[in-house]
């Protein structure tokens, strides 16, 4: 996926459209679920999350988020 991150007040923010980005039931042959997901980390402290978010969840379920710690490592 590509996309550009925008920064503001020190922090980045980078969002992209995963279509398949929900994996339901088996995760290789299963229903799959777009997702809207958003990473953000900071400009000095490299710390960040990943928000993944969805309209409708699995079996019915209603939608919702995942949010996931990231570090990130300058080379």
């Amino acid at each position: 996926y590509v996309g550009d991150a925008r920064v503001v007040d020190d922090r980045y923010t980078l969002s992209v459209d995963v279509p398949d980005g929900l994996r339901c039931g088996n995760v290789y042959y299963g229903l799959v679920i777009p997702t809207r997901d958003v990473y953000s980390w900071g400009a000095v402290s490299l710390q960040g999350t990943l928000t993944s978010s969805f309209a409708a969840g699995c079996d019915g379920a209603p939608g919702g988020a995942f949010t996931y710690p990231f570090s990130l490592v300058r080379l």
